[in-house]
C-alpha cells in the first residue's frame, strides 16, 4: 500500500471518529426543565478553615443535609486539598471567606482546554504517522 493511500485512510478514520463521538452527549427533550433552588443551612460557611479540612465527605454530607454524588465527593476532596494550601498562607480564614476569594475556571475555558488537548493529541498522531511513512 502506498504511503499516500495509507495516510488518507488513516486521516479519514480519525475524522470520522471525531465526528461520530462529538455528538454523544446531546439530549433532545420536548419540555423545559427548570432547576429547583434548594436552600441549605449555611452555618458551615462560618467554620474555620482549619476545622473544615478535617471533615470527611460523609461529615460534610451530614452537615449540608444532602447526599453527595461521586462528582461532588471528588470535588470536595480537591477543594480540601486547595484549602490546605490556602491555610498555610492564612490561618484565621473562614470557609465563606475562602469561597468568596477563590477563583474558578468558567465552563467555556474548561471546554476550550479539553478541545485543545484533543487537537494536540490528534496532531501528534498525524505527525507520527507522517514520520513513519517517510513523508517528513
Amino acid at each position: 500500500m502506498n504511503s499516500k493511500t495509507y495516510f488518507m485512510k488513516r486521516t479519514i478514520i480519525i475524522v470520522f471518529c471525531l465526528l461520530a463521538f462529538s455528538g454523544i452527549n446531546k439530549a433532545f427533550t420536548s419540555y423545559t426543565i427548570t432547576p429547583v433552588s434548594v436552600n441549605y443551612s449555611e452555618s458551615w460557611k462560618n467554620m474555620k478553615l482549619s476545622e473544615f479540612v478535617k471533615l470527611t465527605a460523609k461529615d460534610y454530607s451530614d452537615l449540608i443535609g444532602k447526599k453527595l454524588t461521586l462528582k461532588e465527593r471528588i470535588t470536595f476532596s480537591v477543594m480540601k486539598t486547595n484549602m490546605k494550601h490556602e491555610l498555610k498562607k492564612n490561618k484565621d480564614i473562614t470557609v465563606g471567606q475562602y469561597l468568596a476569594g477563590s477563583k474558578k475556571l468558567g465552563t467555556g475555558w474548561v471546554i476550550l482546554l479539553v478541545a485543545l488537548g484533543i487537537a494536540l493529541i490528534v496532531g501528534i498522531i498525524i505527525l507520527i504517522d507522517f514520520a513513519n511513512n517517510g513523508i517528513f
